[in-house]
């Protein structure tokens, strides 16, 4: 409707207070400020299910958003796609897009799921190799003999970012020649 602010609900998938989500909270409601969005935030509280339910109930609601923005956490957003092709709300997914097996089923922004309009994913297995390669950096500068010992703790294997960035982090040990 002319005049009327656009409106948009962003599904938090984690917990109020995880630094990384108040962050990406914070800058959307920065944006959302400076271009005159209406924002809600709802939160899953690290439950997929809940996400599932959060964005149902957001795109059933008498007052529907204009945009819905998803995280696909644990792979629990990609069926909310064919849900959201009934109603009159655009998805764009955020951080998290579809895995290789759902991007199988439900291709591209915009070539079947008209309400899909685009994903916003930074290159995670581009940030997983180069944080592996500046921790050796950093590792060897202050190791007095060269030698270096490492153990990698890694995020969740469901998570297409998680994968990725943890996919890159091997890569940018394993092409370290010094570190065999």
């Amino acid at each position: 409707m002319p005049g009327r602010p656009l409106t948009a609900t962003f599904v938090n998938p984690g917990l109020r207070g995880e630094r990384f989500w108040d962050m990406v909270t914070d800058t959307m409601q920065a944006a959302a400020l400076n271009l005159n969005i209406s924002l809600e935030v709802v939160y899953a509280e690290r439950n997929p299910y809940l996400l599932k339910k959060l964005a149902i109930q957001a795109l059933e609601s008498p007052a529907a958003p204009d945009y819905l923005l998803l995280v696909n956490e644990e792979q629990a957003a990609s069926e909310l796609l064919t849900i959201a092709d009934s109603h009159d709300t655009h998805v764009v997914m955020l951080l998290n897009g579809l895995s290789r097996e759902e991007a199988l089923t439900h291709g591209t922004p915009g070539s079947l799921h008209p309400s899909w309009i685009g994903s916003i994913i930074p290159d995670n297995h581009t940030a997983g190799k180069r944080m592996a390669t500046q921790l050796i950096k950093v590792a060897r500068e202050g190791s007095p003999t060269g030698q270096l010992h490492g153990l990698a703790l890694i995020g969740d294997t469901r998570t297409p970012a998680s994968i990725a960035r943890n996919t890159g982090m091997v890569v940018g040990f394993s092409q370290d020649r010094t570190s065999r």
